[in-house]
């Protein structure tokens, strides 16, 4: 067992050892730093010495460029710049006595102080204008003498006088014309064939003068365009029909001329006489057309009575496979989309879509039909009291409640004059908004549309192409008061006034995003495949050789 002293002795050693080893590093960081010391002053002194050999350098270089300087003889002055020197002078002591001349008795009253004039920048005067150049630092573009700036004020008063008085005696000879709002609004629509009021004995005594005659039926026809007598394009589609086979059926060849050619140059005419009574649509034209074709392929076999009976089964055949069949197919389509509990809102009056709501009625399904109608057409009060008749629960209403009424409604059915290769859909005016309004609350919009009414046209506004219908239907209208109608002309005299344009365009165009689905005869189709469609149904229709005596449309 070790002791306390024996410990201590211990210790002792021990930190005496580890004193050494600190003086030991200790030594050696100091001889190190003494090393480095050495040469850091070695290498100042030397920089030093360079920098001291510059500064001589630079210094010997400016002591001959001194002495180098004292050598050169300085050029004397020409006699004719102290001439000129002397004018600028002389002018300068003229330009100041006019000046002082010119000054105000108040400014020469009042002296300037000592401290004012020293403070105050000397103006710089204006040199001779007869020197090439401008002494003492002078700019030879300054500012003119008082007396010219007077004359160039003078000159331009009398100027602007001159003009006044010419504008003054311009307004006096030329009055302003005022601008008629009325013409601007007419130049907006002025591409669209503007509505005229025809009469019907003018146009058809234009074509006897070229010695072209028109039958009766056709006449009869014409006044009806012109008169808009018959509302919905099946039903006119139908009339022009009939008048022609009233025509095939009475007409008398000559005896120098075939049964094509005579056929052929009398439709192409009475073609012409109808497009001056009223532009046609899309159904009307592709009739016209079917018209031509079929006069086209008579066979020339036949005597003038097979021909004529021919010519009328082809006719009936149209009526009742393109029309009245297609109506029947749409109708039964569309009555099994219907559902029990629906609202169904229309637009105007279709054909097509009134067989349909009275074939779902027939199915005894239980639904409201909200009616809207648009004026001036009042079609839809006919297909309300149709429709109410054979017990559908109907709403009447105008366009102006449509977004109060959307709300309830589970489907849109809406009529079509004419569907584009574009999926647009040609209606009666106000068949866009209802289209649009559906839309936006994402409501189903179904169309129905018969394969005839297609058409090759590609249409995306209702400005580019419109029919204008007569502005009187417009200014003419009829107040209800007291249950009883009074018809009243709030516009009667609306022509005299020159600020005032009525426009009635009878169509519009509702873009097919707003479409949901088209139902035809051949089946319900999307917009999109409006093209295809029309194309499909062209080949079933087209004519040939080998089928003149059976034609099948489908």
């Amino acid at each position: 067992v070790t002791t306390q002293s024996t410990w201590d002795s211990i210790m002792s050693v021990n930190l005496s050892k580890t004193d050494a080893r600190k003086l030991r590093k200790e030594e050696q960081r100091k001889k190190k730093m003494e090393k480095l010391s050495k040469k850091q002053q070695e290498e100042t002194t030397e920089d030093e010495k360079k920098e001291e050999k510059k500064i001589e350098e630079v210094k010997k270089v400016e002591e001959k460029k001194i002495v180098e300087a004292s050598t050169i003889e300085i050029p004397k002055i020409d006699e004719k710049k102290k001439e000129d020197i002397q004018k600028i002078d002389g002018a300068k002591g003229e330009e100041r006595g006019k000046i002082e001349e010119k000054k105000e008795p108040s400014k020469l009253a009042s002296p300037k102080s000592k401290e004012e004039k020293v403070s105050s920048p000397r103006k710089k005067k204006a040199p001779d204008k007869n020197l090439d150049y401008a002494p003492d630092g002078m700019n030879a573009a300054e500012k003119e003498p008082e007396e010219k700036k007077e004359t160039a004020r003078g000159i331009k008063d009398t100027r602007d006088k001159k003009i006044e008085e010419k504008e003054q005696a311009s307004e006096i000879a030329v009055p302003k014309q005022k601008i008629i709002y009325g013409n601007v609004v007419r130049q907006a629509f002025s591409h669209l064939e503007q509505f005229q009021s025809k009469s019907i004995a003018d146009i058809i005594q234009e074509f006897e003068k070229e010695g072209k005659k028109i039958h009766w039926k056709i006449a009869q026809i014409g006044l009806n365009f012109i008169g808009g007598l018959t509302l919905g394009g099946n039903s006119k589609c139908i009339m022009l029909m009939n008048a022609f086979k009233e025509f095939f059926s009475e007409y008398t060849k000559p005896e120098d001329k075939t049964v094509r050619d005579y056929l052929g140059t009398t439709v192409k005419v009475y073609e012409q006489f109808l497009r001056r009574c009223r532009e046609f649509s899309a159904g009307i034209e592709n009739a016209i057309k079917y018209i031509k074709k079929i006069v086209s392929i008579v066979p020339p076999e036949r005597d003038d009575s097979s021909a004529k009976s021919w010519l009328i089964s082809k006719i009936d055949q149209f009526i009742e496979r393109r029309i009245v069949g297609a109506i029947d197919i749409i109708s039964e389509q569309g009555a099994s989309l219907i559902q029990n509990g629906d609202v169904i809102l229309t637009f105007s009056r279709s054909a097509a879509v009134e067989e349909l709501i009275k074939k779902a009625k027939e199915m005894k399904k239980e639904f409201k039909v909200i009616v809207v109608e648009g004026r001036p057409d009042r079609g839809a009060r006919t297909m309300m009291e149709r429709l109410a008749k054979i017990g559908v629960h109907c709403v009447f209403t105008l366009t102006q409640s449509v977004l109060y009424l959307i709300k309830d409604v589970t489907k849109v059915l809406l009529g079509a004059t004419s569907l584009l290769t574009n999926g647009s859909l040609v209606g009666r005016i106000g068949t866009a908004m209802i289209a649009c309004i559906a839309h936006s609350y994402h409501k189903p919009v179904i169309a129905c549309c018969e394969t005839y009414k297609f058409s090759d046209k590609v249409q995306f506004d209702s400005l580019s192409h419109n029919l204008m219908g007569n502005p009187d239907y417009l200014a003419h209208s009829t107040i209800f008061i007291e249950q009883t109608s009074i018809k009243k002309t709030h516009l009667s005299n609306w022509q005299a006034s020159p600020n005032l344009v009525i426009v009635n365009p009878i169509y519009d165009v509702s873009p097919s995003e707003y479409i949901d689905m088209i139902i035809t005869e051949i089946g319900n189709i999307p917009p999109s495949s409006a093209q295809i469609a029309k194309s499909e149904v062209d080949k079933d229709t087209s004519f040939d050789q080998r089928s003149l005596h059976e034609f099948h449309f489908f």
